[in-house]
């Protein structure tokens, strides 16, 4: 069981607000965190939440941000390390995934994707996502038929956030997993638990299984 959240918001939040509202799903795993915003700002390590905020500065906490998705990790495929740590990302480091379930087939989606030409830097399932996405808008996919491909090929649960770098884009994907959205004036949370935001929040949607949301511009 891993803590996924996802923050899009059209007026600028501090970084420490992110990672603030993640800690608040660290009940969820607390072997490792990381996250990645829209102003290339992203770190992962081993260790909980707090032990990233003793090496941050207050300088960096307090850098605004529009875009945020963050990951606590419990792990299941692969050691507690760095490199293990959420978010994985493609080979061009623009696709970024953070991810909370199993993927039951994931040694043949990454003997296929490594076939393909594919680099893996970790040990977990998760990776998969970013390589998969990766492949598919090389291919000239349209998001829909990309969602379409995870749903019919992925065997197992998956709540996934994805932020594509160069379109500033939140996807997400949901399959067996927990993910709930919460909206308020200008700003969309994606979670999966609604604890991460319930304080902030005028609604909130719980996505069903083989549903998917994509944010863009902060719609």
């Amino acid at each position: 069981m891993c803590g996924i959240l996802g923050m899009v918001s059209k007026n600028p939040f501090r970084l420490e607000e992110g990672l603030k509202r993640l800690k608040r799903l660290e009940y969820r795993g607390y072997d490792s965190v990381g996250f990645v915003t829209d102003n290339g700002i992203k770190l992962k390590k081993a260790g909980d939440i707090d032990s990233l905020f003793s090496c941050l500065s207050k300088e960096y906490l307090e850098k605004e941000i529009n875009t945020f998705i963050g990951h606590t990790r419990w792990a299941t495929h692969g050691k507690v390390n760095d490199i293990n740590a959420h978010p994985h990302t493609d080979c061009e480091e623009n696709i970024y995934v953070v991810h909370n379930g199993t993927i039951e087939n994931y040694k043949e989606l990454k003997e296929y994707l490594i076939k393909k030409g594919h680099i893996f830097k970790s040990e977990t399932d998760s990776e998969i996502f970013a390589h998969w996405i990766e492949d598919e808008l090389k291919e000239g996919k349209d998001i829909k038929d990309i969602i379409k491909s995870i749903f019919e090929n992925f065997k197992g649960t998956y709540a996934v956030l994805v932020y594509i770098k160069n379109k500033n884009k939140i996807i997400a994907i949901k399959n067996k997993s927990p993910l709930v959205i919460g909206i308020k004036d200008n700003r969309i949370y994606i979670a999966s638990d609604v604890y991460a935001f319930l304080d902030d929040t005028q609604s909130i949607i719980v996505l069903d299984d083989y549903e998917w949301v994509e944010i863009e511009n902060g719609n």
